[in-house]
């Protein structure tokens, strides 16, 4: 792979997809903040994995160039990594990163990978990847905060899906938006284990001490084999009953345990950051800000350019729907753009 020996190893690996796997902000945020806290160290971040086209490739990159003191390197891209590629990857690696922040995230076989490979993991507190995890043991976990509307109404975007006004790929890119990680958090789990190489083995051993005890072929197919019949007994034993769901549940209702935290706007004003607003209309993910923000994204980044708070009620003069307020308070908070 021609990495540097003396290198502090990142490692990436899945598929390089910001609106259905993982928006790489909060990753490439982490690492630069690693590198400028481990001034003595070469911090690398290795993405392996494939882009689903040219422009989410350059999109990437140029996400990445705007980033300071991120030192990135690639493999896969346009044509996935072989097998071969993937095998030295994890073998080269000192960490595993996996920051998953979609819906449509139910597992996640590359952090079992990486457990079997024998290294320290630090993922999303998210759906499946939640349960490979014994947080400060085999790892660590990275709270995560999402917006899920009413249990008993549909919201913008469910009402937005139903109606056929956006695809699958809108939908769960649009809820990925509004669902923030603690990059801070992330960072200063990677500069512990860069200042802790003996933890950091030992974390990697209790990693793959576990994956064979919870994840290794034997056992997961004897417990599918289980679940098989156990389905089976309870089917035989359902009833049908007349207080029914609607069919059209809403997002609440299904993803109620997904994250760490429920994001509810309870404040009125929110402190504006340092980030430069204009990361709203990066070419990875404009056409699902836009669609968020509506026509009023601009009027939003010059407002934001010119205050150090921003006030709930300055989005209805803005333009912004009340609706649409309580994601678009969620999006900002995962750029970083309001505390």
């Amino acid at each position: 792979l021609k990495l540097p020996k003396d290198s502090y190893i990142i490692l990436y690996l899945g598929r390089l997809c910001a609106h259905a796997k993982a928006h790489p902000l909060s990753i490439y945020q982490a690492v630069s903040k690693t590198a400028m806290s481990c001034p003595g160290k070469n911090v690398i971040l290795l993405e392996c994995g494939v882009f689903n086209n040219k422009y989410s490739e350059e999109a990437y990159n140029d996400l990445a160039r705007s980033t300071k003191n991120l030192n990135l390197k690639r493999l896969g891209g346009l044509i996935n990594a072989k097998e071969e590629e993937k095998e030295l990857a994890l073998m080269a690696a000192d960490v595993f990163v996996s920051p998953s922040d979609n819906i449509q995230e139910t597992y996640g076989i590359t952090v079992v990978e990486a457990m079997s490979a024998e290294l320290p993991v630090i993922i999303s507190d998210w759906n499946g990847y939640k349960d490979f995890v014994l947080d400060g043991e085999t790892g660590y976990l990275i709270p995560t905060s999402y917006y899920l509307g009413s249990e008993n109404s549909l919201d913008f975007i469910d009402i937005q899906y139903q109606l056929g006004l956006i695809n699958h790929d809108y939908m769960i890119g649009l809820r990925s938006m509004t669902t923030c990680l603690d990059y801070n958090l992330m960072a200063e789990r990677l500069i512990f284990l860069a200042n802790n190489s003996q933890k950091r083995i030992e974390i990697g051993v209790n990693a793959k001490r576990y994956w064979r005890s919870r994840f290794s072929w034997d056992i997961v197919q004897k417990q599918l084999r289980d679940l098989w019949l156990e389905l089976c007994i309870e089917r035989t034993k359902a009833v049908s009953t007349k207080d029914q769901r609607s069919s059209v549940p809403p997002i609440k209702y299904l993803f109620d345990n997904y994250g760490t935290n429920e994001i509810k706007i309870k404040n009125s004003k929110f402190e504006v950051s340092s980030v430069n607003p204009d990361i709203i209309r990066h070419r990875l993910h404009n056409s699902l800000s836009s669609i968020i923000i509506g026509t009023s994204i601009d009027n939003l980044i010059e407002y934001l350019n010119q205050n150090q708070f921003l006030y709930i009620t300055d989005l209805s003069y803005i333009g912004i729907s009340i609706e649409r307020q309580p994601l678009v308070i969620s999006m900002l908070k995962k750029f970083g753009i309001i505390e």
